[in-house]
């Protein structure tokens, strides 16, 4: 939801925190800044199986950097189904 974000995500080298579990696999996404910096874009080396569930931060030390303007990270979130 994109009304939550103060301005634009901060640019980063790289997004870490993405992964989508399916089918008794770990996914990780390469994971970047939309055109408009409002979102992220999340491209995967193939495709995704159906009933995926979609992962942000999970795990007792998650790594993740993305922020808007005023540093608030991205909250972490999961699963959500895609």
């Amino acid at each position: 939801d994109k009304t939550a974000l103060n301005g634009q995500l901060r640019p980063v080298e790289r997004i870490y925190g993405f992964h989508v579990e399916a089918e008794e696999m770990v996914l990780v996404p390469q994971a970047s800044l939309s055109a408009e910096k409002t979102g992220i874009v999340l491209e995967f080396d193939r495709s995704v199986p159906a009933g995926a569930l979609l992962f942000h931060g999970s795990g007792y030390h998650p790594h993740v950097n993305t922020a808007d303007e005023t540093g608030i990270p991205l909250p972490v979130f999961g699963p959500l189904h895609v």
